[in-house]
């Protein structure tokens, strides 16, 4: 999830100063359509799905009603779907609208370019540390999660606006070295963390380690460390299509991957119920599959690889499917706009 919004930093350009207000709402109208929009389809979509299958029997899903459907995603953690990984959505929309304002006002405050970058990354570190604070003392009601979630997000995305700024033409140093120097620095956050898990669960802000604020080094440093790896990559001649197809549909990739590992749990589910049950499927519990969506982790590890097909197969039929019908509709309209003139 750094990396997510290391991207969206990266690629973010501020408004300009002529006509702010125009371009301000220019830009959350683009948000809306990028980020709200799929969102809402995808979510209704899959609540209605929901109510479906709880006639089935799968009691880990949630029925659709216009509240939960609607107004949740604003005031509570999401309820459980197929699509709850798209919650990344809600939190990353309200974070760039949050980003921008926060940038506006540093700017206006700063005018030295160089020194508002380095205010602001001190600035947004220092929201992530609260944000983190507030949700480890306990006290934090659920609504106050959602917003809070966002505000741990801001560091990263301008760390990836600082690094396209500043560091990315300096980044020269040799690769050996470099990631010797990560290793390094890895191994120094387990000495001092005590060797505790890190599982910051940024879903709610919960899990985080004793420390609480390693997140953000460890955060740093595994983005240092794809930086490079996508860097070494960039070098090579062959470029696959089918992984720059995903690369542009990681939307689509969170949207729908916990539906292929459904699928591929329903698919076993039959053929243990024929009695062909092989080794693949060891120990799988059809009650338990009924009534927990995430037990696609818990009973195999041989059949990882299985899930990761199924989760990103189809999610990339979707996404070509979805992107066809934009396609579609795109085309009839602008044909339809150029009769119309």
């Amino acid at each position: 999830l750094a990396i997510f919004m290391f991207i969206s930093g990266y690629f973010f350009k501020d408004l300009p100063e002529r006509r702010y207000v125009r371009a301000f709402f220019s830009f959350l109208l683009k948000k809306v359509k990028s980020l709200l929009v799929p969102y809402y389809i995808i979510n209704g979509l899959f609540l209605l799905l929901g109510t479906v299958l709880l006639k089935q029997g799968f009691t880990f899903l949630t029925p659709f009603s216009f509240s939960r459907w609607l107004i949740s995603p604003w005031t509570r953690l999401y309820t459980v779907t197929f699509s709850v990984p798209t919650w990344y959505m809600i939190a990353l929309f309200i974070a760039e609208i949050g980003f921008l304002i926060l940038r506006k006002i540093i700017r206006t405050i700063f005018k030295k370019d160089f020194l508002s970058e380095i205010i602001m990354l001190m600035l947004t570190l220092g929201l992530g540390i609260v944000a983190v604070s507030i949700a480890r003392g306990g006290t934090a009601s659920i609504t106050a999660l959602v917003y809070l979630r966002s505000a741990a997000m801001l560091f990263f995305m301008q760390f990836g606006l600082f690094y396209r700024k500043y560091l990315e033409q300096r980044d020269t140093f040799p690769s050996i070295p470099y990631f010797l120097i990560l290793l390094a620095i890895q191994f120094l956050i387990i000495i001092l963390s005590g060797n505790a898990p890190l599982s910051p669960g940024l879903y709610a802000l919960y899990e985080f380690e004793p420390l609480g604020y390693d997140y953000f080094l460890c955060g740093l440093t595994g983005l240092l460390f794809w930086i490079r790896i996508s860097r070494l990559l960039a070098s090579v001649p062959y470029r696959s299509r089918l992984v720059i197809f995903a690369g542009n549909n990681t939307k689509y990739i969170m949207s729908f991957h916990v539906s292929g590992f459904f699928l591929l749990n329903c698919l076993f589910d039959k053929i243990r119920s024929a009695g062909l049950q092989n080794g693949i499927m060891m120990g799988f519990s059809p009650q338990t599959f009924r009534s927990y969506l995430y037990y696609v982790w818990n009973y195999n590890v041989r059949a990882n690889l299985l899930y990761y097909a199924a989760g990103m197969g189809l999610s990339l039929i979707a996404a070509w499917i979805i992107r066809k019908i934009s396609a579609i509709i795109t085309g009839k309209i602008r044909t339809n706009n150029c009769a119309h003139q």
